[in-house]
């Protein structure tokens, strides 16, 4: 295997492994309070407090972009790994920093939840 490989390898594994975790999250913390609420904050502001409320599974449009924006990602990853290498590599990377700031965002809505 090549050197330059490694770093679509590792885009992947990390990008899904961050995809995990964000539905995991949801699903550990957010699932169990769909019983007893009809209605959760899905986001906070600063200056106004919570802002946006709607039912439950809402919460599961994070994932669902994440899922989007990775398979996005793959896509474009593949069809420049030969010819445009660094676009490659932008695609590859910028896969695992969505991933974490959809992760962080999901952590914010699971503590805005609690």
């Amino acid at each position: 295997m090549m050197k330059k490989e490694v770093l679509y390898i590792w885009s992947f594994i990390l990008s899904l492994l961050l995809l995990f975790s964000t539905i995991g999250l949801l699903v550990w913390k957010i699932v169990p309070l769909a019983a007893s609420k009809s209605f959760l904050p899905l986001h906070y502001n600063v200056y106004f407090g919570v802002d946006r409320f709607g039912p439950w599974y809402y919460v599961f449009m994070v994932p669902v972009i994440g899922l989007f924006i990775f398979f996005l990602n793959l896509f474009f990853e593949t069809k420049y790994f030969k010819t445009e290498k660094i676009l490659g590599r932008f695609f590859a990377v910028f896969s695992i920093l969505f991933q974490f700031v959809l992760l962080v965002a999901t952590i914010l809505i699971v503590l805005v939840n609690i």
